[in-house]
């Protein structure tokens, strides 16, 4: 996720083979659940672990990722009792400077932006 203001600053992964890590390699390299990474003049979050679908609901104040549920509803049905349930990393805190934008690591910044018709 990156802050909406900045995410052409994301270049994703540099395709070309060569050593230089590139943003999508710094995403990867996050260990644990939830890292931190400078991208232009910000900072935006990268989810570790497994690659999966993420959502943010409203009004839940979590990220939902899907990694073994048999449907989207059996997955948001079950968003309560995981969260009381759930382990928690030491908190970090990240400030933006308004809204963000949530995309995979392997696209571009610039790629992820919703077009109109």
């Amino acid at each position: 996720m990156v802050p909406e203001l900045v995410p052409e600053e994301w270049s994703g992964p540099a395709g070309n083979g060569d050593a230089v890590d590139d943003d999508y390699d710094r995403a990867c390299a996050v260990e644990g659940f939830v890292g931190l990474l400078r991208i232009g003049s910000a900072e935006g979050l990268a989810l570790g672990d497994e690659p999966a679908s993420t959502a943010y609901p409203p009004g839940r104040g979590v990220f939902v990722r899907w990694s073994a549920a048999e449907s989207e509803e059996a997955l948001l049905g079950r968003v309560n009792a995981a969260t009381r349930a759930a382990s928690r990393e030491p908190e970090r805190t990240w400030r933006v400077p308004g809204p963000v934008v949530l995309f995979d690591a392997a696209r571009t910044g610039e790629g992820s932006r919703r077009r109109s018709a």
